[in-house]
């Protein structure tokens, strides 16, 4: 029996706000592994994308306006690597938040439910942090301006966390 096993015995023995709060726990110790993964694309995958340097098609060009992204990032090039790395570190946290933190076999149905929900997260999150990384590169910190695209990130993970959390504990894989 694991150290995680044993926590998880002695939180459940101890009524339900005691394991939500340990679940919560390991959902954000997850949740670093995930931001990890996110971060590192996130930093990567401008590189890959660079010559992308297309307009955003559609409604997104209306939502991701140089107004709210900044000058010259409203195109697949900026946006893409918030949405790939959200989407890369969101399925990896969904699998192992199943197995780990809620230790439920979900019917794979709720990975669909569960994938729509995300997708209409990370296009939030991708605001969010377009928003926030045009704040932070014009900041007159130089740290924060080289670290926007991070701080970004770690900004649009707080807001999936928000939802994901709850999504997970209480819809996805409730204890029945």
């Amino acid at each position: 029996m694991s150290i995680f096993d044993k926590l998880d015995s002695k939180f459940a023995s101890k009524g339900e706000s005691a394991n939500t709060i340990w679940q919560f726990i390991k959902f954000n110790i997850v949740g670093i592994l995930c931001t990890a993964i996110q971060l590192i694309l996130v930093n990567v995958l401008p590189g890959v994308f660079k010559d992308l340097n297309v307009p955003l098609p559609g409604i997104l060009s209306k939502i991701f306006t140089e107004d709210i992204v900044g000058k010259g990032n409203a195109t697949l090039s900026y946006i893409l690597p918030y949405f790939i790395s959200q989407s890369v570190s969101c399925t990896v946290g969904y699998f192992l938040n199943m197995k780990t933190t809620f230790k439920a076999d979900a019917p794979k149905i709720y990975f669909v439910i569960y994938f729509v929900v995300t997708a209409i997260m990370i296009l939030v999150c991708t605001w969010v942090q377009g928003v926030t990384a045009n704040i932070f590169a014009r900041s007159d910190i130089g740290l924060i301006r080289s670290l926007h695209r991070t701080l970004a990130s770690l900004c649009g993970s707080i807001t999936m966390t928000a939802v994901i959390f709850p999504l997970q504990k209480y819809v996805l894989f409730k204890e029945k």
